[in-house]
């Protein structure tokens, strides 16, 4: 059995994380959540007060009753904190005077910028009771349960069967050592939604969910999608489902890119767009959706916080740091089981559309590497198991079973410039039958294929590829292409 060596020191990575959170949990003090009053059946008012007292105080915090608490404010979680709920623990949300928290759980850092680290949530199940829209209180931040700037933070067993259209279910951003186990989500939203980060596994999740199960959004929607720009790297995503459903959009992961440029007078800007100016990120605030209505900018953003209008553009300062493309690295998907019908699996994704675009024209692409499938499991009609209009090095397909689904590499704009990409097959079994496209380079990119110790389940099956790409190897028949 191969084993890549971003494999090796993921696993090594994750081993000694868990193996010093483990000491530490064991160390903190124990609280039982009943004995401070935190109870099912008492009013959100008064569980509110209860279950912060308790996070205030940190430790291992244990709710040992089963039943329904109900919550009417958001919950603020500290650093070396251990959230247990038992067996039959249900987290309710509720409004407040006709208005619900935005967040259910957010750790304190969101709000002061610093760190927290070592925090855990183990076991319980989240019903959203149709709190779901009542706005941001961070700008971008959206998740239910919302962390930004953490380190060392475990998620595992929890549910979700009534998530609305509006706020995602779990987002973190800036995050180190990551670990997300054992989820069930189901219903209108996205499931788990990363930003910029690195070092993490999600692992052994079921998702029915309306819109993407899993995104990687290294760029996002502005001003409600994403609280931060940066990398996101270093991931591992295994045993995972996608559950069939009636009727769905998005992906099953979508990994969104960007990139953009230098501020210079007369520019044009369009709704969240990213500009550099004076080591800083900033950003166009509109609340228009239409991908037409431009602004010319003559003036730079230099204000250090907040949001200033400029030549009747709002520029919000949004981030220190002069960064100028951001993108997905060394990401692994294994084991992962595909029942919903969908156009697109996976999705190397350009943002260009009446809510943002993520790439400015003229700007230079990240370039995104190391992108892994192992064991994907076709189980449904998929047109596409992967669109990809990134600039991307490898696209790496071991021991994984799929039918008639092609690989789509193309390119968004007239001039943009890429590298080339390497599609690689090995120890895959083509379930499809007749002539069907496998793999399709557009205009204005180019590739190589290499299918190595590969099989057809159908004698007649042939593979049609399509572009300029340069074949380097093949054990299945290829249109055009005799077998060597």
């Amino acid at each position: 059995m191969k084993v890549s060596i971003f494999s090796i020191v993921a696993g090594i990575i994750l081993f000694y994380s868990c193996s010093d959170r483990k000491s530490e949990i064991e160390d903190l003090p124990i609280r039982i959540a009943s004995d401070f009053g935190f109870l099912p059946g008492k009013a959100a008012e008064e569980n509110n007060i209860a279950f912060q007292m308790l996070l205030d105080l940190g430790g291992r915090i244990i709710i040992d009753i089963p039943g329904t608490y109900d919550l009417s404010e958001e919950m603020r979680m500290y650093s070396n904190t251990h959230l247990v709920l038992k067996s039959d623990v249900h987290l309710r949300k509720q409004k407040k005077d006709g208005v619900g928290a935005s967040y259910l759980l957010i750790n304190e850092g969101a709000y002061s910028g610093n760190i927290n680290e070592n925090i855990t949530i183990e076991g319980g199940d989240i019903v959203i009771n149709d709190v779901d829209d009542n706005g941001e209180v961070l700008l971008g931040l959206t998740g239910h349960l919302a962390f930004f700037h953490v380190k060392n933070l475990t998620l595992r067993n929890i549910s979700c069967f009534d998530l609305k259209a509006s706020r995602y279910f779990l987002q973190i951003a800036d995050f180190e050592n990551l670990t997300i186990e054992n989820f069930q989500i189901e219903g209108l939203k996205d499931g788990i939604h990363l930003c910029k980060g690195k070092n993490f596994k999600i692992s052994n999740c079921t998702f029915k969910t309306y819109d993407d199960p899993i995104a990687l959004n290294a760029h996002d929607y502005f001003p409600i999608g994403q609280p931060c720009i940066g990398w996101i790297e270093n991931g591992i995503i295994e045993n995972c489902y996608d559950l069939n459903d009636e009727s769905t959009t998005g992906y099953f992961c979508r990994l969104i890119s960007a990139s953009w440029v230098d501020w210079y007078s007369g520019m044009k800007v369009r709704k969240g767009d990213i500009v550099v100016n004076n080591n800083r990120l900033y950003r166009v605030l509109d609340s228009y959706r239409d991908p037409q209505i431009e602004y010319t900018s003559v003036t730079p953003p230099m204000h250090l916080f907040g949001t200033e209008e400029l030549d009747g553009i709002k520029w919000v300062m949004f981030q220190e740091g002069a960064l100028y493309s951001v993108g997905c690295r060394n990401i692994q998907f294994k084991n992962i089981f595909l029942q919903k019908k969908r156009h697109t699996v996976f999705s190397l994704h350009f943002d260009n559309d009446s809510w943002s675009r993520s790439y400015y024209p003229n700007s230079v692409m990240a370039k995104n590497s190391n992108i892994s499938f192992e064991n994907i499991q076709v189980q449904n009609d998929i047109q596409y198991l992967v669109n990809c209009v990134v600039d991307v090095d490898a696209l790496k397909f071991t021991n994984c079973k799929i039918k008639n689904n092609e690989i789509n590499i193309f390119r968004l704009y007239e001039g943009m410039n890429y590298s080339d990409t390497h599609v690689a097959f090995d120890r895959t079994t083509f379930q499809g039958e007749g002539k069907q496209r496998l793999c399709t380079i557009g205009d204005g990119r180019t590739g190589s294929l290499t299918i190595t110790n590969s099989v057809k389940s159908s004698n007649t099956y042939e593979a049609i590829v399509s572009g300029v790409v340069d074949i380097t190897g093949y054990d299945i028949p290829i249109v055009g292409y005799p077998l060597p």
